[in-house]
């Protein structure tokens, strides 16, 4: 017969949940940076022909924004992998940290959120900044019937904005 008495407390949930949900992010930004470092050709082309506006209409009067410089892709590029990277350690960071503070008070697992929270914060500027803003708008990649990466951008920034959201509340007594 199982004794439900010793399920722990709807509060353990919840931080619990915050951790795992928040070492899940870590790995995805970790994984997603190992993969560009160990297959870096695959998606450095695809941030090329981003830069390169190579692969939208060519009567369009926006290709003089278009960046030609293949040292500066690469430039760009190792700053994507750089900021993948860190968001990943950070968000592993804020992991440790409510690890360390699951069965401490209410305020000193609120102070434990800090990390998660930056991390969170950069993870999201990221996917808006380099996808959204960057290669969305300013060089058209959506565009580009082969090279548009917006779905995933939207996707990653409403998952980190919903799961921040969540984060960030104070758990219940």
């Amino acid at each position: 017969m199982l004794h439900f008495t010793k399920i722990p407390s709807l509060l353990f949930w919840i931080r619990l949940s915050k951790m795992i949900i928040l070492l899940f992010f870590s790995f995805y930004f970790l994984l997603i940076a190992l993969n560009n470092i160990l297959d870096y050709q695959a998606n450095f082309q695809f941030v090329q022909h981003i830069l390169l506006m190579d692969s939208i209409d060519k009567v369009s009067p926006l290709h003089s924004r278009a960046w030609k410089s293949p040292n500066f892709h690469g430039f760009v590029y190792t700053l994507l992998i750089g900021w993948e990277a860190i968001c990943g350690l950070v968000l592993f960071l804020g992991t440790a940290a409510l690890f360390k503070n699951l069965f401490r008070s209410k305020e000193e697992f609120q102070q434990a959120k800090r990390w998660g929270s930056i991390g969170l914060f950069l993870g999201l500027c990221g996917w808006l900044f380099f996808f959204i803003l960057g290669g969305g708008e300013w060089f058209q990649m959506w565009r580009s019937t082969s090279f548009n990466a917006l779905p995933q951008a939207f996707r990653m920034a409403i998952l980190i904005l919903l799961f921040l959201s969540f984060f960030i509340q104070t758990e219940p007594e």
